[in-house]
């Protein structure tokens, strides 16, 4: 079991200041991270608005379905852009955590070290709801990306049938 020993372990010859240093550049490196994810969210919400008053706005077909086009693509990049991040954070998170349990042993909190818990009062709440309210943010912020997606798809296949319908009248 790791007691904290950094003079046996194997970051043998490192100072304790070197490793000080290293856990806060992984957490700067990670709270950066988590900046450039809420900022995608807010300008992807944005253009999807946008996008959504402009075509509803409009009683084009050919626009919609373009419209929509664009909005299932961004929401794909938006996606793998989202998982990106996830995946960046997790990992200095780690780091820093690693490093941390080097320096100060198995036996610390880790979880109470890095992140303010918060804890809600589910004691009035049913099984369900108290799911809910527990739901990891990065799977949040997939839940958001992948109800747009399927909103603006369902969109999509709208004004595609009536794109396809309008042409067949044509020639009946």
């Amino acid at each position: 079991m790791n007691a904290g020993n950094i003079e046996h372990g194997k970051y043998k010859g490192i100072n304790r200041e070197e490793i000080i240093e290293h856990i806060e550049m992984n957490l700067e490196h990670a709270r950066h991270v988590e900046n450039e994810r809420l900022s995608l969210n807010s300008i992807f919400s944005a253009i999807v608005a946008g996008v959504l008053a402009f075509t509803l706005d409009t009683n084009n077909m050919f626009v919609g379905f373009f419209s929509m086009t664009f909005l299932e693509l961004l929401c794909v990049l938006s996606m793998l852009l989202n998982k990106r991040w996830t995946d960046v954070f997790g990992a200095h998170t780690k780091v820093a955590q690693n490093l941390t349990r080097e320096l100060y042993g198995d036996e610390m909190q880790l979880n109470d070290f890095y992140y303010h818990k918060h804890t809600p009062d589910t004691s009035k709440c049913s099984p369900f709801i108290e799911k809910l309210i527990t739901i990891r943010t990065a799977h949040l912020f997939s839940g958001f990306y992948w109800t747009i997606f399927i909103m603006v798809a369902a969109l999509w296949l709208y004004y595609g049938v009536n794109i396809v319908l309008g042409i067949i009248r044509l020639f009946v």
